[in-house]
């Protein structure tokens, strides 16, 4: 009776830990949109290469960028090359907000990170740091807008190597160039598409699924 209980408590725990390891294994796909956005990426430190799955911060639509201000006041820092601007304000809460989508643009570019934009309110608070950001709409005039971000936002994507997808998380400070050049719905690991309410631009919505 002894062994039977023994034995019988064992199968319990594998299968306790089979159920408990199975969300955190899909974690890193669960959290891709089910929307497969692709292009170039062009980095500062020299490397081009294709990449699918792009998000700002796993977001691919409402991705929240600052108005950039006029008066400012600049300043060098005596001990790395970074050219700062300090701000008055904190722009999260008192600047004009902008929200992008990925359906909307062609390319963003930092086109400088070395210049800073920082807000740092009292000592002893955190210093809010931002990078200038250039958004290229991919309307027929192909407009451009610059506006500060969050510095601390990071781009994620695959990194296509052959047939292979290799994951990306890739600060901004690092971005030269992202080029958008079209998306297509990510196959879910079931082989079933996924469409779902709000992913999409409503002049890009995909035809209307077949009655089954």
């Amino acid at each position: 009776m002894k062994h039977l209980t023994i034995i019988f408590l064992a199968a319990l725990g594998i299968l306790f830990l089979a159920n408990w390891g199975t969300p955190e294994s899909n974690s890193d796909e669960s959290r891709k949109n089910s929307l497969n956005f692709y292009g170039n990426l062009e980095t500062w430190q020299g490397q081009t290469y294709e990449v699918e799955n792009i998000s700002l911060d796993h977001r691919i639509k409402k991705i929240e960028v600052y108005e950039k201000p006029i008066n400012t006041q600049n300043t060098s820092s005596p001990t790395t090359p970074q050219q700062e601007t300090t701000l008055g304000v904190n722009p999260i809460t008192n600047f004009a907000k902008v929200y992008i989508d990925l359906t909307e643009i062609k390319s963003l570019e930092i086109t400088d990170p070395e210049k800073m934009w920082t807000y740092h309110k009292k000592r002893g608070q955190r210093e809010l740091t931002f990078l200038e950001i250039i958004i290229t709409n991919n309307d027929s005039q192909e407009t451009k807008n610059t506006y500060l971000i969050e510095s601390r936002k990071k781009l994620y994507c695959d990194r296509r190597i052959g047939t292979s997808l290799e994951e990306r998380e890739v600060p901004l400070i690092a971005i030269k160039k992202l080029s958008v050049e079209g998306y297509r719905h990510r196959e879910p690991r079931n082989g079933r598409r996924s469409y779902m309410r709000g992913d999409i631009s409503p002049i890009e919505a995909p035809a209307a699924l077949p009655v089954a």
